[in-house]
């Protein structure tokens, strides 16, 4: 069953952190509080992209000193493939999209960032690790 956004998340959009909080973002798409209090969610999902360093990860992962440690076989395991994931949400309506993940700022620390957005196209954008990617979203 869905849930109003309230109850669902802890962190909402003025709670946001970290560098893709409002990233080239056309004004009313990033979404206040107050504008989705009410709102349902029913429909939840796990997206990914890329990390920008995924060649690199995936090289150490499968040279020959890595293979001789088995590194693929227990990395995967343990700290899964070289993507980003982020948690998206839907509205019963189609038209609100709550996107929520985890980031790390300047001083190492993590965060959880959470914002509500007007279109799936903004929710997708959020998470995107290339401004490359966000370009065609945006």
């Amino acid at each position: 069953m869905g849930q109003t956004a309230t109850q669902s998340f802890a962190f909402a959009s003025s709670d946001a952190s970290g560098p893709t909080a409002g990233r080239g973002m056309p004004p009313g798409v990033r979404l206040e509080d107050s504008e989705v209090r009410n709102i349902f969610f029913v429909e939840k999902a796990i997206l990914a992209c890329p990390l920008p360093g995924k060649g690199w990860i995936e090289l150490g992962r499968w040279n020959p000193i890595s293979l001789a440690l088995l590194a693929p076989a227990w990395s995967y395991q343990i700290a899964g493939t070289a993507d980003h994931w982020w948690f998206v949400a839907r509205s019963a309506d189609n038209m609100y999209y709550y996107a929520a993940q985890f980031c790390v700022d300047q001083t190492g620390k993590n965060h959880i960032t959470g914002l509500a957005y007007l279109g799936m196209w903004a929710a997708i954008a959020c998470g995107l690790q290339y401004p490359e990617e966000t370009s065609q979203y945006v």
